[in-house]
């Protein structure tokens, strides 16, 4: 929960976590963690500067891009230093992961007065599969479909991302002109996944064994990782049948094949008994 942390100058919201107790110092050139960040922008608020509060609450965003508090306190700071940009972004942020607070109507007020000034632009992102979360600048937004969203004119880097084990992230350089909307329309490319596939054979020894037509040695042969989709399987060995089926492998689990390889028969002459006349 954040606490009301109170200024002549501004009120501005904190988490509880960052301003409770006494404020430890971080050693200089250790690595800061998203609560350092949170306690400086609290020493920087109360020290009324407000450019070095904005940009440690920004570093707390990207060291948890899913932080509540840092993005409150980044758009509160932000709406007071009248930066439309930053105030719309954080703000849009803290209400896409707020389960719904009494801070949401400021967030809401402050929004809409910006989306009401000149200088702004509309966003309309699409991707497949839907629902893929968008950033602006690494500061979340949205769920895909996004229809026309209002954004302060300039350039953008778009984060695309369905935070799933089948889809790799994306990004998307846009550009914003007043009155205007830019489009952007994305299918995020699969990720590789991986199984395993274990052979094993009668005869055990000496067959020969083909993945996709490439021969990977002969048995016993290891288990072989493979991309999650269908190959095909040869078997071979002199004096035995060939042995083919096709293999689905699926991800982080393993197939064993068993195969029992069938011996040639060999032909019999049925007139070498007859005793030639």
């Amino acid at each position: 929960m954040r606490q009301p942390w109170k200024s002549a100058a501004m009120p501005v919201l904190f988490a509880a976590a960052a301003v409770a107790g006494a404020m430890t110092a971080v050693p200089a050139g250790a690595e800061e963690g998203y609560g350092d960040h949170l306690m400086r922008g609290a020493r920087m608020v109360r020290a009324r500067n407000l450019p070095k509060a904005l940009e440690a609450f920004r570093d707390a965003v990207k060291a948890d891009p899913i932080g509540i508090d840092a993005y409150f306190n980044a758009g509160s700071v932000a709406q007071r230093m009248k930066k439309c940009r930053e105030t719309l972004l954080y703000f849009r942020g803290f209400l896409f992961l707020s389960p719904g607070t009494a801070d949401d109507r400021q967030a809401n007020a402050a929004i809409a007065a910006c989306e009401a000034r000149p200088g702004v632009g509309m966003l309309t992102v699409r991707t497949e599969p839907k629902g893929v979360e968008v950033s602006l600048d690494g500061i979340l937004q949205a769920r895909t479909p996004v229809t026309q969203l209002k954004v302060p004119v300039g350039t953008y880097r778009v984060g695309l991302s369905c935070r799933c084990p089948d889809f790799e992230d994306a990004t998307r350089e846009v550009t914003i002109d007043e009155g205007k909307e830019a489009e952007v329309d994305v299918s995020l490319d699969r990720k590789l996944t991986y199984g395993w596939v274990q052979v094993e054979t009668v005869p055990a020894e000496g067959v020969k064994v083909y993945m996709d037509d490439a021969l990977v040695g002969e048995t016993p042969v290891p288990k072989m990782k493979l991309e999650t989709r269908k190959h095909f399987l040869r078997l071979e060995k002199a004096g035995y049948e060939s042995w083919v089926r096709n293999v689905q492998v699926e991800r982080d689990k393993t197939k064993v094949v068993q195969a029992t390889l069938e011996a040639i028969q060999q032909p019999t002459d049925a007139g070498s008994s007859r005793k030639v006349q």
